[in-house]
């Protein structure tokens, strides 16, 4: 198993000197998206009122690739109220400015609901996470920007992807439970979430001219999508491997520019972490098609990469997909075992997507052999 020791605990400690706005923790579980961008918020709880001095944005964009590392090596859940406060008051300011400044403020306020989006999403609140997602796709054209345009995209994209998922992996416990219909209509709901997925990796894919950390975000993610809706039908699981192919070649190849910031700028800020989530995306895929020999040999490749001991997320998610493995190929014991110990981390950094993924996981495992003694653990911590 990867090094995950860096965990949430400690991001009570990672305060910057940057003075911003606060959010009463009663009043921030209260307020959506939706009100701070339309300005519900009482100015008493955001103290957003005028300001005598411009924004300064670079403090902003400093602030936002601080939250993506925490994301990174840990969450960056802790840090919703100070994201949404930041958000409120960029917008609140945007009535006093223009011209350029009003362009590069729009920017970084996108760049945000990016953010604030990608945690939702992580916290299980998919339809707040859409929402952001929306509103930022919004902003981005009006920046007429192809670049955060593509980004945004991508990620509303990567949300209905892991929707899909979460809802997949819940049809799953109603097969453990015998409730068939139920099942049935979420597997529905699911491939809906995955065509949506693929509907803004089309819209990306039809833009002229994006970097290549964008291209293999989106070769990763249409690839990994086209591989849930191929419903075993091999042309179009091929078809969908080729896409990964494809973002393997730039990899190889090192097509990448300088650049910092969120998840996507990882491919070209540190080569060998390109090469594992390349790895991990394609062994996803494969579980997706139902290829799990095929999806267990990659993992294997993967150990010959260089270890990623801060990358607690994605070590996390690896082990899930070992768990995965194991249980499709008959080794319940070890599939448990190794769901207890992701579920740990997974509870850890608060991580409701991957939670989720892992109450299917323990439905395909009861349905297997429910009288299983690790099993049974495995659902005992799952409460």
């Amino acid at each position: 198993m990867e090094d995950d020791t860096k965990g949430s605990d400690s991001l009570s400690h990672h305060q910057d000197s940057i003075h911003l706005p606060e959010i009463s923790p009663t009043a921030s579980g209260l307020v959506t998206i939706k009100e701070v961008l339309q300005h519900q918020i009482e100015p008493k709880i955001l103290e957003v009122g005028a300001r005598s001095a411009p924004l300064d944005l670079d403090a902003y964009k400093n602030r936002l690739n601080k939250i993506w590392g925490y994301n990174h090596t840990s969450t960056a859940q802790g840090l919703v109220t100070s994201i949404t406060a930041d958000i409120a008051t960029i917008n609140a300011t945007l009535d006093q400015i223009s011209g350029e400044d009003e362009r590069v403020a729009r920017i970084i306020l996108c760049l945000y609901l990016q953010a604030y989006g990608h945690i939702m999403r992580d916290q299980g609140q998919y339809t707040e996470a859409i929402i952001a997602l929306e509103e930022a796709v919004s902003i981005a054209q009006w920046a007429n920007n192809s670049q955060l345009l593509a980004a945004t995209l991508l990620r509303l994209g990567g949300i209905y992807n892991d929707y899909g998922d979460v809802i997949l992996a819940q049809s799953r416990l109603d097969s453990a439970r015998g409730d068939s219909a139920g099942a049935n209509v979420k597997r529905a709901s699911a491939d809906a979430d995955f065509q949506a997925a693929v509907k803004q990796f089309a819209r990306v894919r039809g833009m002229k001219k994006i970097s290549p950390e964008l291209n293999i975000a989106l070769l990763i993610g249409d690839g990994n999508t086209q591989a849930r809706t191929a419903h075993g039908k091999k042309d179009a699981i091929l078809a969908a491997l080729a896409l990964l192919k494809q973002a393997e070649k730039i990899i190889t190849n090192k097509y990448f520019k300088g650049s910092e910031g969120d998840e996507y700028s990882i491919f070209s800020s540190s080569m060998d972490v390109a090469k594992r989530r390349l790895q991990i995306s394609k062994a996803s895929a494969l579980f997706a098609a139902g290829w799990s020999h095929e999806a267990l040999q990659e993992l294997t490749d993967m150990l010959n990469l260089p270890s990623q001991g801060n990358m607690t997320r994605m070590n996390a998610y690896t082990n899930f997909l070992w768990a995965q493995g194991y249980a499709n190929t008959g080794k319940l014991d070890g599939a448990a075992l190794l769901a207890q110990d992701t579920l740990a981390v997974m509870k850890r950094i608060k991580s409701e997507v991957n939670i989720a993924r892992i109450h299917g996981l323990y439905g395909q495992l009861i349905s297997a052999d429910s009288r299983q003694i690790e099993v049974i653990r495995l659902g005992v911590m799952l409460g």
